[in-house]
């Protein structure tokens, strides 16, 4: 049985730099949150800030790092088990398990029929029509959220979302 929703994410940063950030988010913003990671063929359960950073290290994840990277996140202990037994579905109306994959993509050209406009720093914000759109590049990250819920239709999922967009636009 598949369950969650993937929302994917586009980032120029490293992938380290994002996953080292968004744990960072996820940590702050649910008091008893655990996250589980695994990189590089290493996993580590319970993970805190220094031990992430730690983990990092060890598997020598720098800025040219052109592997994967999955994280985990549980936002109370009993997500973990509901996990192996309901996969990725809420919980309780408070949220569920939730993963988010990193990876690197080279030489892409990504396509969309359809790319509205959310935000633009360098202009004013002004309603801009829907449009098609090409993506092309040397190097990008992608950022998959797997959340119970399409963010747009429910709050935890919504949540998230939020929390990663903050991460990687920080980091």
């Amino acid at each position: 049985m598949i369950t969650g929703i993937d929302t994917v994410i586009f980032s120029e940063l490293s992938a380290v730099r994002i996953f080292t950030s968004v744990a960072r988010h996820l940590l702050a913003g649910w008091e008893s949150a655990e996250i589980d990671i695994d990189m590089c063929g290493l996993k580590r359960t319970n993970v805190d800030l220094d031990s992430l950073q730690a983990a990092t290290t060890a598997c020598q994840i720098d800025s040219d790092f052109q592997g994967s990277l999955s994280m985990y996140f549980y936002p109370w202990h009993s997500c973990r088990r509901h996990l192996s037994e309901g996969g990725y579905t809420l919980l309780t109306h408070d949220g569920g398990p939730v993963a988010i994959h990193i990876r690197y993509r080279m030489n892409y050209v990504f396509s969309t029929k359809s790319i509205r406009e959310v935000r633009s720093l360098e202009r004013e914000n002004r309603s801009i029509d829907p449009y098609e759109a090409f993506w092309c590049g040397r190097s990008i990250r992608e950022v998959t959220i797997v959340s119970p819920s399409d963010p747009a239709e429910e709050q935890f999922s919504m949540k998230i979302f939020n929390a990663v967009i903050a991460a990687i636009s920080a980091a």
